[in-house]
């Protein structure tokens, strides 16, 4: 399992990425392999105007603290790529 920031979408001073938990399972059957993957969004960020937002998927609002034990460096991370 993975958890990072998916691609940053910007237009003028809003700025919107996803981070994402992602699985990719693989198992071995007689003569082949099986591949899954499964992509879920964990959080979405959201920056306008030097504020930051941050919102579970069901839009309840999360804390630094939260977001940063779901994916460390995600908020520093999306800062840093503002510019």
């Amino acid at each position: 399992m993975t958890v990072s920031l998916d691609a940053i979408i910007k237009t003028g001073d809003l700025a919107v990425v996803a981070v994402s938990e992602t699985i990719i399972s693989a198992r071995r059957l007689a003569g082949g392999v099986v591949l899954a993957a499964n992509k879920r969004p964990v959080a979405v960020l959201v920056a306008l105007d030097q504020s930051l937002f941050a919102f579970d998927p069901a839009g309840a609002p999360l804390t630094p603290a939260a977001l940063e034990q779901l994916c460390p460096g995600a908020v520093a991370d999306f800062l840093g790529s503002l510019g």
